[in-house]
């Protein structure tokens, strides 16, 4: 390698990470993470360096050991070929040439962000070379790979033992999931961890293709199945994905649709498992279908797809499920933590013994309801998960060198916000001059009548669609329950609570959760109320 190949960086933050394949991403969840995280920055005082397989490179026709991408620093590393543990040493030699590279250019203090718990039993002499650089380390824990049925025993020990050496020396554990956080809060008191939440993300746009185009009507044609007409399941072909209780439970169903399962399925061991214990084979209403690369034809299923079924049971947020909320109607998911925490109200949950029964009574509901989940899947990702929002989050953690303090500030406020005036708009810009980040929650109109017994003027799509357009807000929701307030200082990461001093003390309960309570005075004089008087005058 050549020094003047690596820009230098000294006014900038260095940022190495280390632990995907690399950019330009061909295909998984660190891969796409790390494109993202590139591909949407938005200050320039952050200087990205990624480490990529060599073979990752080379698929993009890059054979250059130092190439920019997304205006991010990339640069390659050969691994031989050794089985199960060449991801290791993949990580090993990426860490170490990163450590160089950040000595070359005389960074201070360099970040070195690693994705997954893979080196433990080697990390302690990297933190120290790390340390003595005035680096830090970052760690994102990922799922709970010592969980994965597909490994032998002997390698889950290992990833337990590795799991459990990162969070004792990382300086900061970066969790994409709030029950990742709290397993390692709570399994590993001991080391005191440092730990913040930034979820993974997932783009809104539609696809771009439509149902005349070529490449759409081929492939439904050779797969004999029809929009609307299946189930779809998109995943990694690993027994933990619950595969055996998807397949046996759709086949007890009454269902007249087909499942179509996207997945890197072989004729191995697992496949010859599953044929024999459910005899799916037989069942014509079930189609392997293979991968899908395309990306916006991949999207075009998911859209078109009667439901989606996710039965992963092991891991953080996972990028399958993200994409499937923000693009297929009706979302059916194991009910365990992780898919409660990101398909909340949005999706329809089974048990492992239940999931015929569920698909029978999916097929009942009306188009009225499926449009209601939809809406609410759309908005879940609206909230919490798209890249833009992510980035954001990511760029001041980093730009503060991990500091949790630092973390985009979030405040929240409620309210009909109806007829709206300068009043509003006054009370809304105060309320973001508290933090980075607003959050305007809006009274539904069925708990403005049922809950306040208030009529309003515009209906809640139009007081939202006011609302957003307001250039001091980022985010609108709706309010339907008065106990709502609660759970949204959490489900959102709150800050401060925000309402107007006419509520001075009725909210003071919050405090107990770690919230900051604000009452700002409302405008004297202006109000809903005097404005519909005077109209009536």
């Amino acid at each position: 390698m050549e020094r003047s190949k690596i820009p230098s960086t000294n006014m900038k933050q260095s940022v190495y990470i280390i632990g995907s394949k690399g950019i330009p991403a061909k295909y998984g969840g660190f891969e796409t993470f790390v494109e993202k995280l590139t591909e949407y920055q938005k200050t320039s005082d952050i200087r990205y360096y990624v480490a990529c397989m060599r073979e990752n490179s080379l698929k993009s026709n890059v054979f250059e050991d130092i190439f920019e991408h997304n205006g991010a620093t990339c640069f390659s590393i050969d691994v031989p070929n050794i089985g199960p543990a060449r991801a290791i040493v993949y990580d090993l030699l990426a860490l170490k040439k990163a450590i160089a590279m950040s000595k070359v250019n005389q960074d201070k203090q360099p970040i070195f962000y690693i994705l997954a718990c893979r080196i433990g039993p080697f990390i302690h002499h990297f933190k120290k070379q790390i340390h003595q650089m005035g680096g830090q380390l970052f760690v994102n824990p990922d799922g709970h790979e010592w969980l994965r049925e597909k490994w032998s025993r002997p390698v889950r020990r290992y990833w337990k033992i590795s799991e459990s050496l990162m969070v004792k020396h990382a300086d900061l554990l970066i969790c994409d999931s709030q029950n990742i956080e709290r397993y390692i809060q709570q399994n590993y008191a001991q080391y005191s961890p440092q730990t913040v939440y930034i979820a993974y993300g997932t783009e809104l746009e539609t696809s771009k293709l439509s149902s005349s185009d070529d490449k759409v009507r081929r492939w439904f044609s050779e797969k004999g199945t029809a929009e609307n007409e299946y189930y779809l399941v998109v995943g990694r072909f690993v027994p933990e994905n619950n595969y055996e209780s998807m397949l046996r439970e759709f086949m007890k169903s009454n269902s007249s649709k087909d499942l179509v399962l996207i997945t890197n399925v072989e004729k191995n061991a697992f496949y010859e498992k599953l044929k024999a214990e459910t005899g799916f084979d037989k069942d014509s209403r079930v189609k392997f279908v293979g991968t899908v690369y395309d990306q916006e034809l991949l999207k075009y299923i998911r859209e078109h797809a009667f439901g989606y079924f996710h039965g992963h049971e092991v891991g953080g947020t996972n990028p399958s499920l993200l994409e499937a909320l923000s693009s297929t109607k009706l979302n059916i998911l194991l009910d365990v933590g992780f898919n409660r925490e990101v398909g909340a109200e949005g999706a329809i949950y089974w048990e492992k013994d239940n999931l015929h029964q569920v698909i029978d009574e999916s097929e009942k509901l009306s188009e009225v309801e499926i449009q209601k989940m939809d809406y609410l899947s759309t908005e879940q990702v609206k909230r919490r998960f798209t890249w833009d929002f992510i980035v954001d989050e990511y760029e001041k953690l980093l730009l503060n060198n991990g500091s949790k303090e630092s973390k985009m500030k979030r405040v929240i406020t409620y309210g009909t916000f109806d007829l709206l005036h300068y009043g509003h708009i006054n009370l809304l810009k105060r309320a973001k001059a508290l933090g980075d980040y607003l959050i305007v929650v809006i009274s539904s109109d069925e708990f403005n009548w049922i809950e306040k017994q208030k009529k309003c003027y515009f209906n809640y799509e139009q007081r939202k669609a006011l609302v957003e357009a307001i250039r001091y807000v980022d985010l609108v929701i709706p309010e339907t329950s008065w106990e709502q307030k609660k759970s949204d200082v959490h489900e959102y990461h709150i800050d401060t609570f925000v309402m107007g001093d006419d509520w001075k003390g009725k909210f003071d309960f919050l405090k107990e959760e770690g919230v900051e309570v604000v009452y700002l005075s409302r405008t004297p004089e202006i109000s809903t109320t005097q404005i519909k008087e005077d109209l009536n005058k």
